[in-house]
């Protein structure tokens, strides 16, 4: 299992809590954030999955954003993993009707 306890720094624990406490921030982007911060405090994935009543995967994905591209990435709603990049355009793609004629 990993352990991630404590791989903030101090500033970045307090940006992440600054998210909390602004306006301005969807609760999407709250719950990313308390992700990140759960995930500090060692609190396992499954666990914070089921308090923030998000699959697994979602927390992994959180947290492959931050380690990426810290605050920014993590509160970019428009960044995607690469997963569902792709899955999208096969699917988009797939799903087109074919004309004939």
């Amino acid at each position: 299992m990993l352990n991630l306890h404590g791989f903030l720094t101090a500033s970045e624990r307090r940006a992440l809590k600054a998210v909390l406490h602004r306006t301005g921030h969807s609760a999407q982007e709250h719950g990313r954030a308390n992700a990140i911060l759960l995930i500090d405090d060692g609190v396992p994935i499954p666990l914070i999955a089921k308090l923030l009543f998000l699959d697994e995967q979602s927390i992994r994905n959180f947290l492959q954003r931050y380690q990426l591209g810290k605050l920014d990435a993590l509160l970019d709603i428009t960044a995607r993993s690469p997963n569902s990049q792709t899955s999208k355009k096969t699917n988009s793609v797939s799903m087109s009707p074919t004309i004939s004629t």
